[in-house]
């Protein structure tokens, strides 16, 4: 079996450090060596990243290692995910944390069929049409103008979760329930606060906006946030007041944004560009705090995209053939450890 480290990225030092992080999460020493020939595969140019391919690359003569390995072998996938986060940090992080952004989204996993865990037909804004999907909210940290991706979570539709053929069929857990995209990516902020997630605020595009839930959570948490309003069957709502009496937690400029504040909150306020068809936002968070800039936190949202783009493209971020719960979040961790790899060149 090929144990050889990433060594077309760059960084040898750094991605044999990382290697060994992830090791750490692995009790048996196959599955220890497999994983990075598996992400190994995932970054390679070759187009079919399937089971056998990843075999016959690893000098192995059937699938079954590998289909062990993001199936059921036992290891701390959770760990990986933590490992990936503290190494996109490394990276990227800075020193003051108020320059990290979190940035959270969803994004499609197309898919034949039905019998592929939470595939449904579903709307997929980046098309502007239903597709038959997996629905992933994916979160990236971003400084500056470099961005990577740290955490995932699989949003479960509800003919999934209540039924209990197809619970059973795809391993679905007990605990796991039908809940909102943006609890998902309150999930995954409250993982980034607990491990002490050097950032400054918390970006989306998606509608979490609506999700009042979440605006109090972060509010309790002080954790200032610009989040999408608007989305598919969503309507605007009616604004008053005076956007004079409202605290400057991002900074706006007036050319391009208008501010007005939002119901439902105290400190809370609607940012809209573009007139009637442009962007909505609402934004929020702690007074008494430096201002933050609106547009790198847009930047930040868009440099996120293109990161997952550029995980489709260059490390198998769906390149996967699985069916059940565990094995998509076994495969979209260890796509989240290919992409990071990446870091040290770009």
């Amino acid at each position: 079996m090929s144990s050889d480290i990433v060594t077309d990225t760059g960084g040898d030092r750094q991605l044999a450090e990382f290697r060994e992080q992830i090791g750490r999460h692995f009790v048996r020493a196959e599955p220890r060596q497999r994983v990075w020939a598996y992400i190994t595969m995932l970054l390679s140019e070759q187009a079919r990243k399937n089971a056998w391919a990843i075999s016959l690359r690893a000098g192995e003569r059937s699938p079954d290692g590998m289909q062990r390995l993001v199936r059921n072998a036992g290891w701390d996938v959770e760990g990986v995910r933590d490992a990936v986060r503290q190494f996109v940090v490394e990276q990227i992080g800075s020193a003051d944390p108020a320059d990290g952004v979190l940035v959270a989204g969803a994004t499609e996993f197309v898919k034949r069929g039905d019998r592929t865990v939470a595939v449904e037909r579903q709307y997929v804004p980046a098309r502007q049409r239903r597709e038959n999907c997996q629905i992933g909210v994916l979160a990236g940290y971003a400084t500056g103008l470099r961005c990577a991706l740290i955490d995932r979570e699989l949003y479960l539709p509800e003919s999934w979760a209540s039924s209990p053929e197809r619970r059973r069929t795809a391993g679905i857990p007990d605990h796991v329930t039908a809940e909102p995209q943006a609890e998902l990516a309150r999930r995954i902020v409250a993982r980034s606060l607990k491990a002490r997630l050097p950032v400054g605020c918390l970006v989306s595009v998606e509608p979490y906006g609506r999700h009042a839930p979440l605006l109090d959570w972060l509010d309790e948490r002080g954790l200032p946030y610009l989040l999408g309003m608007d989305g598919p069957g969503l309507t605007s709502v009616r604004l008053a007041g005076d956007p004079a009496n409202l605290p400057d937690t991002f900074r706006v400029s007036p050319l391009f944004w208008n501010r007005t504040p939002a119901p439902g909150g105290a400190g809370r306020w609607i940012l809209s560009s573009g007139g009637d068809s442009g962007m909505r936002f609402i934004c929020g968070g702690p007074s008494g705090r430096a201002p933050l800039d609106v547009v790198p936190a847009v930047f930040a949202s868009m440099a996120f995209r293109r990161c997952i783009d550029d995980a489709r493209a260059r490390a198998g971020l769906d390149a996967y053939q699985l069916r059940t719960y565990q094995g998509w979040y076994r495969h979209i961790t260890l796509a989240l450890a290919a992409s990071a790899c990446l870091l040290p060149s770009r």
